[in-house]
């Protein structure tokens, strides 16, 4: 099966942006743009795609973004974020058990170890399109419908995008621990300068990819030279 790099790296997303109660309004707004920046680049050809919208149109609601949507005109209330703390933390909570899975993994620790790792295979299967069989143009035809679509409701407190964000994150570390061919698990790196983690393009990599890790990463190195070597490296 083929799945779109897209979504085989939104767990990296989840990883590294935290999303937690703030009376600060704009806080909100950028605590909650990098999930919508990566939902976006899922294509219309996935087939989570309407499932990644429906969270992004949540999401839109909760922070006082959408406008347009004639049938939330009676509820919206442009700059409002419609949170609430216990929202937020219970997201936190989801968010800080699958960190926990991703230092596992980076620690070494083998998949078979990792005990949640059998949860979060059966909440990504429960997103997996199902196959239904339907009478269409005189001919029976198989026809597949995305599961755990149904995220969202017409009120805003029905909205349950945070915990479709989670959903789709197991989804995606599942397909990308799948893809061994690819590396797999030893691909998942944590950058021990900026503590993010980073899918590395080859399983010996240790430093992530950012500019300002780099040059830190060759400045301490270069420091531990000196200190072994004086003369060589002065």
């Amino acid at each position: 099966m083929v799945v779109e790099k897209e979504l085989k790296i939104f767990f990296f997303i989840i990883a590294n942006n935290p999303v937690y109660y703030s009376p600060d309004y704009q806080s909100i707004l950028n605590m909650t743009e990098p999930y919508i920046k990566g939902l976006k680049e899922i294509p219309k050809t996935s087939k989570y795609y309407h499932y990644s919208r429906g969270i992004i149109e949540g999401l839109y609601v909760k922070t006082g973004r959408l406008k347009n949507d004639l049938w939330l005109k009676d509820d919206y209330k442009p700059g409002v974020s419609y949170y609430e703390d216990k929202e937020l933390n219970s997201f936190y909570m989801r968010r800080r058990a699958f960190i926990e899975i991703l230092e596992q993994i980076t620690s070494g620790l083998p998949l078979s170890e990792i005990e949640a790792l059998g949860t979060i295979g059966i909440r990504a299967s429960e997103l997996q399109p199902a196959t239904y069989f339907e009478i269409s143009g005189g001919k029976m035809k198989t026809v597949e419908y995305p599961s755990g679509a149904d995220v969202t409701s017409n009120k805003i407190g029905g909205y349950k995008e945070l915990i479709g964000i989670t959903r789709l994150g197991f989804l995606s570390l599942t397909l990308f621990l799948a893809n061994t061919k690819g590396g797999g698990k030893d691909r998942i790196k944590k950058c021990p300068i900026c503590n993010k983690f980073f899918p590395a393009k080859d399983t010996k990599r240790k430093i992530c990819y950012e500019k300002k890790c780099i040059n830190k990463y060759h400045k301490d190195d270069m420091k531990k030279r000196r200190d072994i070597n004086p003369v060589k490296y002065c």
